[in-house]
């Protein structure tokens, strides 16, 4: 078998030609860039949000985002020995996953980074499960470890002391390794809520024996979800001590402009909240296993000091 990652790049709105549009017109509709339906979570005010940006930085939220989407991509065409590819090609990806003429499938949002050895060191891993997941860190200004908590099986129990007492251990243990602590890097640990986050998971091709439906899976709340309802039939194979990857948690995401429109003065809030990204992202120390990042994060800050202007 040809071993091969494929990253699957979930899908985006064509950030730069709205970027584009936007310098000739100032115009903009929602329709054109909003998902439908709206994810759950997604707030329902996005053009006025896009507004408050707008009205707030030099450098317009449809150019910041065309921007944070080529610093994501290139990070995704560095990681040596694996394809990208767009969601739409999906079928092909299901057919190199059948064929075996790849290891494994990698889904990605457009502002999410992965490191260069991805690649390389998922040939040297565990890849016989139905999926593959590591360390879960977030960047937003710090790096925030996330710890990848142990799978505990969702089932009944009727009866018998010993399974009771089998299964309550086992519910204090993973309730002490879900709560915030510090790493072994040193960085304060948050926990998480999905078996997956957006981009520290993959498919391989024992799943598509048995759930050839990728669509089911790309999306990482839905692929939490699917692998939590079979525990016991689709195995997940964890690797909670490896940083391949970085979810960017930047201030021109529709979640954070949802936070900081909701305080008393949100065009201050706002500029606020960038400016401490940035403050905190210069004075970053990186850990070893985050020194792939440091060049993302150093574009990443660039951007939003231009952004202030």
């Amino acid at each position: 078998m040809q071993t091969q990652a494929i990253i699957v790049r979930r899908h985006s709105p064509d950030w730069s030609g709205l970027a584009a549009r936007f310098a000739e017109t100032r115009q903009y509709d929602g329709g054109e860039f909003l998902p439908d339906p709206l994810p759950p979570g997604f707030p329902g005010n996005m053009v006025e949000l896009i507004a408050l940006w707008n009205e707030s930085f030099t450098l317009d939220f449809f150019r910041c985002r065309a921007r944070l989407a080529e610093i994501a991509l290139s990070s995704c065409h560095a990681v040596d020995g694996a394809r990208t590819l767009d969601v739409g090609r999906l079928p092909e990806v299901g057919r190199a996953l059948s064929e075996r003429t790849a290891s494994v499938c990698l889904f990605v949002d457009d502002d999410d980074w992965f490191s260069p050895r991805l690649a390389a060191e998922l040939r040297d891993a565990d890849l016989t499960g139905h999926a593959v997941r590591w360390s879960a860190p977030i960047f937003r200004g710090a790096l925030i470890p996330r710890r990848v908590h142990r799978r505990w099986p969702r089932c009944s129990v009727r009866g018998g002391r010993l399974v009771r007492k089998l299964l309550l251990s086992s519910m204090v243990r993973a309730a002490r390794h879900l709560r915030g602590a510090n790493g072994t890097d040193g960085l304060p640990v948050e926990s998480i809520k999905f078996l997956f986050q957006t981009n520290n998971y993959g498919i391989t091709p024992r799943l598509m024996r048995c759930h050839p439906r990728l669509d089911d899976v790309v999306d990482h709340v839905h692929a939490s979800r699917l692998f939590d309802r079979r525990p016991f039939a689709l195995r997940v194979v964890t690797l909670p001590g490896q940083v391949w990857s970085l979810t960017n948690k930047h201030p021109c995401s529709a979640t954070r402009l949802a936070l900081v429109s909701a305080q008393a003065e949100p065009q201050a809030a706002v500029r606020w909240g960038v400016e401490r990204f940035v403050q905190q992202g210069r004075a970053l120390r990186f850990p070893a296993n985050y020194a792939w990042s440091r060049p993302l994060v150093a574009r990443t800050l660039d951007l939003f000091e231009e952004a202030l202007g």
